[in-house]
């Protein structure tokens, strides 16, 4: 099942009046996150993955002979279609009769009394270029933070600290980033492994069970990277004292501030973390410490002048 499946079928069993017989077996539907039209209008000539059956789509349906008609859905399937929603626009018979030939050619089917423009997004956005970055995706005061850096320097640990200070486990090792249509990047935690953090001398440690679901989440937008680098004499001499231009984190065409944090005995990772973070919300709100102290300075030159 692809990464994505869960998630997308969690949105269409979500949807209003959706029929008892299709949530049953909804436990059948595997779904392929990398097919070129993951939701759409059903259409003969591009067939999406999920396609939503509407009333003109109905009209043609019913002009055909029932062989034409399983002939429709036998290719439908070999083209890639997996699950068909009908509106309520669609009748109701023939609704049961598109059900009843869909169960013969293995096509999920459905019928909703509303399908929102909202989780047609969500549908849509499950239809993304994806990669997987190596560390740890955290949710730090609401910012959405992936912790990169060399093996060894203690990425999980770093988690494991902000998880007692009250922040939220997204995704360890090997989070899943997309982009999303909105032009975001979107951090998810593949499923396997969901809810487990690994620390080196403890093993696998299940974060849910220990701390709670609500330390937990399995998806969050990706708004900051913070890469850890050893603090060697050479590392520390390359890294501004007083950054004037912002380093980015580049990944399927899209970018986020990026900074570098050195790792060293007696530094304090996860408060140094946290003050990262709420700097990078005071500067996303407009403020820039750099103009603030230079106002400063020219305001306590400008008395001195007098």
């Amino acid at each position: 099942m692809s990464t994505f499946s869960r998630p997308i079928i969690e949105n269409i069993l979500s949807l209003p009046g959706l029929d008892a017989d299709a949530i049953k077996q909804s436990a059948n539907l595997i779904l392929d996150a990398t097919h070129p039209r993951l939701c759409g209008r059903f259409d003969l000539c591009f067939m999406p993955q999920i396609a939503v059956l509407d009333l003109a789509a109905e009209q043609m349906i019913t002009r055909l002979s029932q062989r034409s008609a399983d002939e429709v859905l036998a290719n439908a399937y070999d083209d890639g279609c997996r699950a068909i929603l009908a509106t309520a626009d669609n009748s109701l018979g023939f609704y049961e009769q598109l059900k009843s030939s869909c169960q013969k050619y293995g096509i999920w089917s459905g019928r909703s009394s509303a399908i929102p423009p909202h989780v047609q997004d969500q549908l849509r956005d499950a239809q993304v270029k994806q990669t997987v970055i190596h560390g740890v995706m955290m949710d730090v005061f609401g910012v959405g933070v992936l912790v990169t850096g060399e093996s060894g320097l203690g990425k999980s640990e770093l988690a494991l600290e902000l998880l007692s200070r009250g922040h939220v486990l997204v995704a360890d090792d090997a989070p899943l980033i997309s982009r999303t249509t909105r032009n975001t990047l979107e951090a998810i935690c593949p499923p396997v492994l969901q809810d487990f953090l690994e620390i080196r001398g403890l093993g696998l440690l299940n974060i849910a069970k220990m701390y709670g679901q609500t330390k937990i989440r399995h998806q969050k937008r990706l708004d900051l990277n913070l890469h850890l680098v050893k603090a060697t004499k050479s590392v520390l001499a390359n890294i501004d004292r007083i950054i004037t231009q912002q380093d980015k984190l580049e990944t399927l065409g899209l970018s986020v501030p990026k900074l570098a944090i050195p790792v060293a005995p007696g530094r304090n990772l996860s408060v140094i973390v946290e003050a990262a973070v709420r700097n990078f919300r005071l500067q996303r709100s407009g403020y820039d410490p750099i103009e603030d102290i230079g106002q400063r300075q020219l305001q306590s030159q400008g008395q001195g002048l007098q």
